[in-house]
């Protein structure tokens, strides 16, 4: 025999009203209207558990990205899933590449270039002049026009090399190559500096900058100029075959700066795959359709050039088979250049829901593989002329998803699951007569809802589920003309309890809350709107008869 810890004990004619001390275990809070009783009444009314649901606690969005916030509050208070992505893009170093660059030259000596000079008097001299020169070629982008490239690092290297017997002298110039204060690159040199025949002359490009020339055949042309005068001399004959010959090489360079005319080359955004789902695997869907969505597309340009966001791919597949391909009737994003440099980026931001595109098709309550590719095309209008672009070394162009889907829904089935703490105890006592369970339900969602409350022990057994068959709540709360509940359906059942029963909820440690959902005409009917608000409260009392004495 158990021991009833009396809360209450009145004596009123022999009248004994005895309640039970209990505790709960999830927020208890007042004891509600239903269990009130009169003073006059020989019933005890014991809360025993007062707790809440909501699909706040239990949503989440499955998907491969460690920023994402699964579920958020909107301004309205409406429940909406949000996904951000983060896209790299392109960086100036990499999007535009400087090639190494060589040219090469020789003069040699014909059969009256050796008789002028074999004929010549002891010390007399004649002077050539030559010049080297190649294109610059730009491979990315392509078609690329090069105005001026001020450089942060390369290494220019021009060789000289002789099998001529005579001696010589002269100049090696580069209009083209200027130093920190655009002086043109020149060298003196004779033939004194020479090493078996040869001279290698070496110059840093920290701080220099090229010219390209774009005024002679040919598009980033980069030319060098030799001239050099050959003296007699009487122990040599000189002899046909004889060269001089002049090797230009860039190589290594970085650049600090690249004003031209980069074409209508594209700029690509870093492609992402994520996997996307509206529910986890504590939710069993079906018929489940989404009213809104929307993507918010902000693009960075930090390159000196007008860009226009004109492909867009972005495709979702189910088990490997592409089944949804984005349309919009969206215009295309203009992005304009940065302003001066690349310490000054524009952003612009693209827009797009339910109302201009097929943006809704894309998400579902079953896992989703969705691609996404962004291409930006330069100068959209057209050729800039040769300096109207600019790229800075560090010059990026990168882009930032943020996807927005309210949970305006309306579907055939939802069932979800969630589980909380409790903690009840029940004594017994010999004067206590019988006792009922009385379970109420406030249904706050805007939709039927069947619920099955499963209590388990520590070891996660089920004790009682109450209910065999899961309850139903038929009735809808009464809802805005948005389809928002204003006023929740409240349901009030009562259960047999004896001692047995009573034995089994005292080693109760969770409730586990099972909801079967649906939406009012759920083919046809509104879209009902989640909130923060919105949930299923359940109270759990007992209601205490005693024994009555005459």
């Amino acid at each position: 025999m158990y021991s009833l810890s009396a809360s209450l004990r009145r004596n009123c004619r022999c009248v004994w009203l005895w309640t039970l001390a209990a505790m709960v275990g999830a927020g208890c809070q007042t004891v509600p209207e239903d269990f009130t009783v009169s003073a006059w009444t020989p019933v005890a009314a014991v809360p025993l558990v007062d707790t809440r649901f909501d699909l706040s606690d239990v949503l989440e969005v499955l998907i491969d990205s460690l920023d994402t916030v699964p579920v958020g509050v909107m301004s309205n208070g409406e429940l909406a899933y949000y996904h951000e992505q983060n896209f790299s893009g392109s960086i100036a170093e990499e999007w535009l590449i400087l090639p190494s660059y060589g040219a090469a030259s020789s003069f040699v000596l014909g059969e009256g270039e050796v008789a002028a000079l074999n004929l010549m008097p002891e010390g007399g001299s004649v002077s050539f002049q030559d010049d080297v020169s190649s294109a610059f070629e730009i491979t990315q982008p392509q078609d690329a026009i090069l105005n001026r490239v001020d450089l942060s690092s390369g290494a220019f290297t021009f060789t000289l090399t002789s099998t001529m017997g005579d001696d010589l002298s002269g100049v090696v110039a580069i209009p083209g190559l200027v130093d920190p204060d655009e002086v043109p690159y020149e060298v003196v040199w004779n033939s004194g500096q020479f090493t078996n025949g040869s001279l290698v002359v070496s110059q840093d490009l920290d701080g220099w900058s090229l010219l390209p020339d774009q005024s002679v055949d040919g598009t980033n042309i980069i030319q060098g100029e030799y001239t050099f005068t050959m003296v007699n001399n009487p122990e040599h004959d000189a002899v046909e075959g004889e060269f001089l010959s002049c090797d230009f090489v860039l190589s290594d360079m970085a650049f600090e700066r690249v004003e031209g005319d980069f074409g209508t080359s594209d700029i690509n955004l870093e492609e992402e795959a994520v996997t996307f789902a509206l529910f986890d695997d504590r939710f069993t869907t079906s018929g489940l359709e989404i009213e809104r969505a929307s993507l918010r597309l902000e693009v960075e340009n930090g390159f000196g050039v007008d860009a226009l966001l004109d492909s867009l791919d972005f495709t979702s597949s189910a088990e490997g088979t592409a089944d949804v391909v984005f349309e919009t009737s969206a215009e295309g994003l203009f992005v304009p250049s940065a302003e001066g440099s690349s310490a000054s980026p524009t952003l612009v931001v693209w827009e797009i829901d339910e109302t201009n595109s097929n943006v809704v098709d894309f998400f579902s309550a079953q896992p989703r593989d969705i691609d996404l590719n962004m291409r930006i095309r330069c100068n959209p209008e057209g050729s800039v002329g040769s300096s109207g672009n600019f790229l800075d070394g560090d010059g990026f162009v990168s882009a930032r998803l943020m996807t927005e889907i309210p949970l305006s829904i309306r579907a055939e089935q939802i069932d979800f699951v969630d589980t909380v703490d409790v903690d009840i105890e029940i004594e017994e006592e010999a004067q206590l007569d019988s006792a009922e369970l009385r379970l109420i339900l406030h249904n706050g969602f805007p939709f039927e809802v069947a619920i099955r409350a499963s209590f388990l022990n520590a070891d996660g057994e089920i004790i009682d589920s109450l209910s065999t068959e899961p309850l139903d709540l038929f009735t809808l709360p009464a809802m805005d003309v948005n389809q928002v509940p204003i006023e929740p359906g409240i349901f009030v059942y009562d259960f047999f309890l004896d001692w047995e029963r009573a034995e089994g909820l005292r080693s109760a440690e969770r409730v586990v809350m099972e909801a079967w959902v649906e939406t009012a005409d759920a083919q046809i009917g509104e879209f009902v709107r989640i909130t923060e608000e919105q949930g299923l409260r359940m109270e759990l009392g007992l209601l205490v008869y005693a024994k009555i004495d005459l």
